[in-house]
């Protein structure tokens, strides 16, 4: 039974990172195609700040769209 358990948690947890993943680099595909300046000036200042912020905007406009879309 204890199994089961930690077997349901192991898939819980290895779904929940590969959706994070596909929606990261799904994101850092799309700024590198929309908005290829900040990233190429966030990986020629070495900031990762600054890539963070436009991923989040990114995902931040993608949810208000599917949020209006609902």
């Amino acid at each position: 039974m204890a199994t089961m358990t930690i077997g349901k948690v192991g898939s819980t947890v290895a779904g929940s990172v590969a959706l994070v993943s596909t929606v990261l680099a799904g994101a850092t595909i799309w700024l590198v195609l929309t908005d290829p300046g900040t990233v190429t000036g966030a990986l020629a200042e070495g900031s990762v700040d600054r890539l963070l912020r436009a991923l989040i905007g990114v995902i931040g406009d993608a949810v208000g769209r599917l949020l209006r879309w609902m």
